[in-house]
């Protein structure tokens, strides 16, 4: 089992496949806040319903797919560290955001940049440790020993924009749930992860 764990960390993985195995690791790990909210204010009932839910998985991976391929173009060392990074981030703020019940908006993001060691010290739980270890670090650990390889730079790019032209074509086809978005945008604004 360990050989065959070591032998699939060293074998190369395509752009597209580490980017695809980013984005649903994402939203199988940090959806919860934002689904929560999401299936309370959705008519599961109907079709409209059911394209509104996925939809939002549409955007994330959409977006995260598009940073994920900019990024690349920069430098693949450079996608992974933020690709880690992300994971880690993105594992204390789902634990904040389930144990606390806090929205990460911009009013509490400059809470936590101003709050002073006391308060910080007040905030940390041993209940922290599971989720920054198994949907931060051991994640992020594992992104960073995988060679990534990327195809040629403008073909990095392209799938970047790829992303994006997807996203809209999406938005286009599904334009009638707008409404519902509109109402509901700054509450789940503060529940997506990343």
């Amino acid at each position: 089992m360990r050989d065959w764990f070591e032998k699939t960390l060293t074998r190369p993985v395509g752009l597209l496949s580490f980017t695809a195995a980013a984005c649903l690791f994402t939203l199988a790990a940090f959806q919860a806040p934002l689904l929560s909210y999401a299936l309370r204010f959705s008519d599961l009932h109907t079709l409209e319903g059911w394209v509104q839910i996925l939809s939002l998985q549409v955007l994330q991976v959409c977006l995260f797919a598009a940073l994920v391929c900019s990024l690349s173009t920069i430098a693949l060392w450079l996608m992974k560290w933020v690709v880690a990074l992300v994971f880690i981030v993105n594992s204390v703020a789902l634990y904040f955001m389930l144990t606390y019940g806090i929205e990460i908006d911009r009013t509490m993001v400059g809470n936590i940049l101003n709050t002073d060691r006391r308060e910080t010290a007040e905030l940390l739980h041993l209940s922290l440790v599971p989720y920054v270890l198994f949907l931060g670090i051991v994640p992020a650990v594992l992104v960073l020993k995988v060679k990534a390889r990327g195809p040629a730079r403008i073909w990095r790019f392209a799938f970047a924009v790829g992303a994006i032209g997807l996203l809209a074509a999406w938005i286009a086809l599904t334009s009638f749930t707008m409404l519902w978005y509109d109402r509901h945008a700054s509450r789940m604004g503060s529940k997506i992860l990343p």
